[in-house]
């Protein structure tokens, strides 16, 4: 306590590390599945990542601090029909959580599927993964339904979120495109 009143330490804001998207292929299959090992109790393997890197349709991109690979995202053009996106997996090291890496990967890959066409988005997604769900949301995504017992291994249902009218000015203002 000081004259003016009790004193308040704040803590500082941690700093987001700068951020590179960058480009990934087959050859960067191993890289994807280390970071989804470190991300997901049952995570894709290097051989899923080159057979669906493999395929003209599907795509993925680093998020990078340097050289150091921060998170990931994969994404699938036209899985359920002509003219949508599937993020088929999104993907952050632990010790990069809370500096808004997902939300980066997505917002990118949001826009160029805006460029691309795309009329909406669906992915799937662990109904206890809240942070994974407050970023869907706020982008707009909505639970379409529920898939009971998605990921068997840990006996837990998915959500399947869609965002509809991906070329509608209101998700054009989400992701900050004019």
């Amino acid at each position: 306590m000081n004259a003016l009143g009790p004193v308040v330490r704040q803590t500082p804001p941690v700093a987001r590390p700068p951020v590179a998207l960058v480009p990934a292929g087959p050859q960067d299959a191993v890289t994807l599945a280390e970071i989804d090992r470190k991300a997901f109790p049952h995570p894709w393997t290097a051989r899923d990542f080159a057979d669906a890197l493999r395929q003209t349709s599907t795509a993925a991109t680093f998020a990078m601090a340097g050289a150091q690979p921060l998170g990931a995202i994969l994404v699938q053009y036209d899985r359920f029909g002509k003219g949508d996106i599937s993020i088929n997996s999104l993907a952050v090291v632990p010790e990069a959580r809370g500096h808004k890496i997902g939300e980066t990967l997505m917002v990118a890959a949001l826009r160029e599927a805006r460029e691309k066409g795309c009329e909406r988005a669906v992915l799937e997604v662990d109904v206890s993964n809240a942070p994974a769900l407050r970023l869907y949301e706020k982008l707009g995504f909505e639970v379409r339904e529920t898939l009971p017992n998605y990921y068997v291994d840990e006996g837990h249902d998915a959500y399947r979120m869609e965002l509809p009218a991906l070329q509608s000015p209101q998700v054009g203002d989400r992701l900050g495109v004019e």
